[in-house]
């Protein structure tokens, strides 16, 4: 899992961007008039520094030696700031301690400046550092105090980068639920702020955390989205960790030959870059591959050199799963005293690992106490200089009772005239509900006229025409049963129309009640999906039920029974053959979260507003031209919250739509909803 910096992306651009800052600072040196201690030349010195990071190191200590040098001569405090900073990344890819050192002048030099931007920027880093060092309550300290920088600056940016970052350390303390949740957050975050590039870093690092907990379609959603950006944007370090990432997931998967496929692409561009951590991780991955495949030598290769490089780095973490894949390897190549050699270091890191995760793990929540507490003490100190103002809020509201008697005056005083148009004003306001409830009685007649001369007129003029033929002997006997299954069709149709007709008009009555119980979601799944199993063999869609029995809820059971039928029939309608219906569900603590999900052709944003409206009716045809009357959705909507709780869908065109909807557990929550 890779962190996120502010300005990685420039440190990821590929050769020709070095190529291009080389020619830029030899045009301003060979220009007449050309001072070093122009503050654009400093800039540039300092960009093509962090651009040579990853590619050549020889030219990198060349260029920011200069830098630094240059700046300090010319005291030009942003220019020192940034060659720090440059310095001390490229010493933190070394694993050099004197990583820390330049971080905090940089640091030392913004408070100066009281440049609170960069401060965070190089906070983060500081972070980073820690988390990789394994001290991660220093590193949380720092992610903590830039939260509160980012929230106080309005810093969308920078906010969603320390909170993916703080993912980064639950997740190497094995907390992936809290780190995906923190991750799914920056990346809202990155949308939100329309930063493409800081939402595809999310995306990568969440594909891994997703894989680390076998989460892999999830993984591979994320990782393609991540990947496309990259590549369009040839950001290589972060294309050859999306490669090791997508083999990660296919070995996860399986798909042994799949996953080397990426990680020999990841390979290659690790070649040209200089992340060490990163490149031991995907030759570990390609030993499992090889492994996976029984091509024992190159797995012991590729296993052998991973295992390698985290001892030259002395990676505790890389060592752990190296030597963890070297034992499997040498158990399958019969050298069992070398596996068994491999399996005890591997459990010695493994329990030296688990001992530390907990200790810090432990430092962490201790950490975000301390941060809570000091938050808590500056709100107290806060409430104490509001309670300083008491005696001035009473004069103010003494002024303001003086003058709420002068109103009361003023309004006892109006003339006549002025009651004369209030009570037009009402007499307006009556005739104008008057008439938006005759236009809704009318828009429901015409609703109603319209089912009945379209939906319902039609199959039953075609049943009545069918029987007339054969009554007056125009269609033999024995071939009437070719029309039976269009008879049936029909007939359900006409059921299911009827059925949607007479709930709608129920619930258009004044007065219509709901009859809660006690009731099986389970059950009336499972009766629905058997009563429309018939159309879903005919259409070849599976049917998924995860509601199991005796999943007991407080609600009006026709009215549930109405939701299911329309939700799975509208699923139906809209899955092409071979697809799929889920019903699924979750827990909460008062209510049960129903889904169907089907993998049908979806919907775009301006459909969904449209569906769950009661003033107008939207329908369109299904895979198979099976047309809807439009009243289904909006109708579940209505059932839904006269037993007080909520439906909603997300949806995505191509992917398929999920249906959501929530009802009381219990008839005690029913009433504290009430």
């Amino acid at each position: 899992m890779l962190s996120l910096g502010f300005g990685n992306q420039l440190l990821a651009q590929d050769l020709s961007k070095i190529d291009s800052l080389r020619q830029q600072l030899a045009h301003m040196e060979k220009h007449t008039g050309f001072s070093a201690n122009d503050t654009t030349y400093l800039l540039t010195l300092n960009r093509l520094a962090g651009s040579l990071r990853y590619f050549d190191h020889e030219e990198f200590r060349l260029v920011i030696d200069k830098s630094i040098q240059l700046n300090e001569k010319h005291n030009y405090t942003k220019g020192l700031m940034y060659a720090f900073t440059h310095l001390a990344d490229y010493y933190a890819d070394e694993g050099d301690p004197r990583a820390m050192g330049n971080y905090m002048r940089a640091a030392e030099l913004c408070q100066n400046e009281r440049d609170t931007e960069h401060l965070i920027d190089i906070q983060n880093l500081m972070a980073t550092e820690y988390s990789n060092k394994g001290q991660y309550d220093k590193a949380m300290d720092y992610y903590l105090k830039n939260q509160e920088l980012c929230i106080n600056s309005d810093d969308i940016g920078r906010q969603s980068i320390n909170q993916g970052n703080m993912a980064l350390v639950y997740c190497d303390l094995k907390d992936y639920k809290r780190g995906i949740d923190l991750l799914t957050k920056a990346i809202a975050l990155s949308s939100g702020n329309k930063d493409p590039y800081g939402e595809a870093v999310y995306l990568a690092n969440r594909a891994w955390a997703y894989a680390e907990i076998d989460t892999f379609k999830k993984a591979l959603l994320d990782i393609n989205l991540a990947l496309e950006y990259f590549e369009q944007r040839k950001l290589m370090d972060w294309v050859a960790y999306a490669y090791a990432v997508k083999g990660q997931i296919y070995v996860g998967m399986e798909k042994h030959s799949w996953a080397l496929h990426w990680l020999k692409q990841s390979e290659a561009q690790y070649a040209k870059i200089n992340d060490k951590r990163a490149e031991l991780g995907a030759y570990n991955t390609m030993a499992q591959a090889y492994l996976g495949l029984g091509e024992l030598d190159m797995a012991n290769t590729y296993g052998d050199r991973s295992y390698q490089m985290a001892l030259n780095l002395d990676y505790a973490s890389g060592i752990l799963q190296a030597s963890k894949t070297m034992a499997k390897i040498k158990r399958e190549t019969g050298d069992f005293e070398s596996a068994l050699d491999y399996h005890l270091l591997m459990t010695k890191i493994s329990d030296s690992l688990s001992n530390f995760e907990n200790r810090n793990m432990l430092l962490v929540e201790k950490t975000k106490m301390n941060r809570d507490r000091e938050k808590e003490e500056a709100l107290l100190e806060k409430e104490h200089a509001l309670a300083r103002q008491k005696y001035i809020n009473y004069a103010i509201l003494a002024l303001g009772l003086v003058l709420l008697v002068i109103l009361w005056m003023y309004r006892k005083g109006v003339s006549d005239q002025g009651k004369l148009i209030k009570k037009l004003n009402k007499k307006t306001r009556e005739l104008k509900r008057n008439e938006e409830e005759l236009m809704t009685i009318n828009s429901t007649k015409d609703k109603l006229f319209s089912i009945i001369g379209h939906d319902l007129r039609s199959p039953i003029a075609a049943l009545q025409d069918l029987l007339k033929l054969f009554k007056e002997g125009d269609i033999p006997e024995k071939d009437l049963l070719d029309y039976i299954p269009k008879l049936h069709k029909d007939v359900d149709h006409i059921w299911f129309t009827l059925n949607n007709l007479l709930s709608w008009s129920r619930s258009q009555m004044n007065g219509a009640t709901t009859s809660p119980k006690e009731i099986d979601l389970g059950e009336l799944a499972s009766e629905n999906i058997n009563f429309l199993s018939e159309i879903a063999e005919n259409k070849e869609i599976g049917f998924v039920n995860q509601l199991p029995k005796d999943t007991m809820a407080w609600a009006d059971a026709d009215h549930i029974n109405v939701v299911f039928r329309n939700l799975f029939s509208n699923a139906l309608k809209f899955t092409k053959a071979g697809g799929t219906i889920t019903a699924g569900i979750e827990s909460f603590e008062n209510y049960w979260k129903i889904s169907v999900a089907d993998t049908g052709v979806g919907m775009d944003e301006a459909t969904q507003e449209k569906i769950f409206q009661k003033e107008h009716t939207y329908t369109t045809y299904g895979t198979n031209n099976e047309k809807g009357t439009g009243l289904g959705l909006s109708l579940c909507k209505d059932m839904i919250q006269k037993n007080k709780g909520s439906i909603w869908v997300e949806s995505e065109i191509g992917v398929g739509s999920t249906f959501y909807f929530m009802v009381p557990k219990s008839r005690m929550q029913l009433q504290k909803a009430i």
